[in-house]
């Protein structure tokens, strides 16, 4: 996650990290004035009155748009969303930095390390001390806000789950599987 130089920017990282990474939504409302409990109530105060907050994200409209109306609802900080692949974000962005404009405030994008370090605002919300560390980039430069895991899956027409290695080392027992394990 990214944020730009704007203090919404700094307020929705705080919100972000509150909303993905710590657990369920509070029941905070924009009627009500009280923020959510994930959240600074100086930083909601200050992104409120900046009234929206532009994102970038990879991630797909399924997940994102049920995310950000749930952020929307909770904060009162209308979010822009604009959805591209990780190629996409990563131009944009770079296309913005070259022509010294900004129009992003976070990128959520599994591609935030093919964005040059200047880029990204260093940034510490109270709930940051709760992140697993292999979460957290370097000064408080960016923070995660989901995984991506990836494991073997197998073809149960072609192989017997008697057969499956035990471990990534046992994949190399099977030369049988040479140019054809993906």
């Amino acid at each position: 996650m990214l944020a730009g130089k704007r203090l919404r920017a700094a307020a929705v990282l705080a919100f972000g990290l509150g909303c993905f990474a710590f657990g369920p939504w509070c029941s905070a409302s924009a009627a009500d004035s009280t923020p959510p409990s994930w959240a600074d109530p100086e930083l909601v105060k200050a992104a409120r009155a900046e009234g929206s907050l532009t994102v970038y994200s990879s991630m797909n409209e399924q997940e994102g748009l049920p995310l950000w109306k749930m952020f929307e609802e909770a904060t009162g900080v209308k979010i822009e969303y604009l959805r591209a692949s990780d190629t996409g974000i990563i131009g944009r962005v770079m296309v913005e930095a070259r022509a010294q404009t900004k129009t992003w405030d976070v990128v959520v994008s599994t591609a935030v390390a093919r964005i040059p370090f200047q880029l990204f605002a260093s940034i510490q919300p109270a709930g940051a001390k709760n992140i697993n560390p292999l979460a957290r980039g370097p000064e408080g430069k960016w923070y995660g806000v989901y995984a991506n895991y990836n494991m073997p899956a197998y073809n149960t027409s072609h192989i017997k789950a008697s057969d499956l290695p035990k471990s990534y080392e046992d994949f190399l027992t099977h030369k049988e599987w040479a140019g054809k394990v993906v």
